[in-house]
């Protein structure tokens, strides 16, 4: 569990940064046509909100300094974290996009699941998903001519907390 809670504190301050490298295991990433999430985002806002009980309103936990975080998604299916300030070396990982509802060419609904070096081990527990990916709920727009990306992590336990969720903002560079 403490282990997972590291996860939860690194991952929403550096998106993707838990370690460096890809898992051996052999990921077959979705070709997608929809292609706008391909290039470098970097990111604008960050938090982990949490409550104790079904009682309490949630409150946020932590937050992420803006523009401390980018991450790179490539045509490929594989994706680069970039920490920004120089403190974290770059992740490696593999991503999934499955869109579900398209309006213009912004993603009204769909799922975005990455993996990276160390999910697989610990696969199922916390806010990882049964095949070790960290699954976010996405949503694409436009904010004043620049594309941004709205990601959101289902709600999972992590000791003290009954229900928390993560969740980003990133812009198109």
């Amino acid at each position: 569990m403490k282990k997972l809670f590291a996860y939860l504190i690194l991952f929403t301050i550096v998106f993707a940064n838990m370690g460096a490298g890809c898992s051996d295991k052999d990921i077959d990433p979705q070709k997608e046509e929809y292609t706008s999430l391909i290039g470098y985002w970097k990111l604008r806002y960050g938090e982990t909100k949490g409550r104790k009980s079904t009682t309490e309103e949630f409150k946020v936990i932590v937050t992420a300094k803006p523009e401390t975080v980018a991450i790179e998604f490539f045509a490929d299916g594989s994706f680069v974290s970039h920490d920004l300030t120089g403190t974290i070396p770059d992740a490696k990982g593999k991503w999934k996009l499955n869109v579900e509802q398209v309006e213009d060419k912004f993603i009204t609904a769909g799922t975005l699941a990455i993996w990276m070096d160390g999910t697989e081990d610990d696969a199922a527990t916390e806010f990882l998903e049964p095949d070790g990916s960290i699954l976010f709920r996405i949503i694409t727009f436009n904010v004043n001519g620049k594309d941004q990306i709205d990601l959101l992590t289902k709600a999972y336990e992590s000791y003290p907390y009954q229900a928390a969720y993560n969740r980003y903002f990133y812009s198109k560079q």
